[in-house]
């Protein structure tokens, strides 16, 4: 029984999370700073390695970075890294101090109230293990 549960609880997150991505993202002003400027402010950070991490120089890498990275290149601008706490990340309050955030963060119904899940950069599928003697 408690793996039914478990399978519930797993097709519960996982529709919350699709539902939270089908909700269109809003650029506007935000996508004509970073077109203008030709630098797109990302916030992540940097206690998550291998996605996100400061190196022993204090320069970021990890696969988050290196996605900001590419999405950067693709619209013609370059990457620069903040790294405010998780708090103020999911918070929404921004206030313009960043435009993007890539930090692997998963969507939820609360998130998205106050950001936007524009897409999937990668997908985790979750897995969970049952001891051979559970009943």
């Amino acid at each position: 029984m408690n793996i039914i549960k478990s399978i519930a609880s797993i097709g519960s997150v996982v529709s919350v999370s699709l539902l939270a991505l089908s909700q269109p993202a809003f650029s506007g002003e935000v996508m004509d700073r970073v077109m203008e400027s030709k630098v797109i402010r990302v916030a992540t950070n940097s206690g998550y390695p291998p996605a996100s991490f400061l190196n022993a120089d204090g320069v970021f890498e990890g696969y988050d970075i290196d996605v900001s990275k590419e999405v950067a290149k693709r619209m013609g601008a370059k990457a620069e890294f903040l790294n405010p706490a998780w708090e103020a990340i999911t918070s929404g309050k921004w206030g313009g101090r960043w435009e993007m955030s890539i930090g692997s963060m998963t969507p939820t119904p609360a998130r998205a109230k106050v950001l936007d899940f524009p897409a999937v950069y990668y997908y985790t599928p979750a897995a969970f293990y049952v001891h051979k003697d559970a009943s």
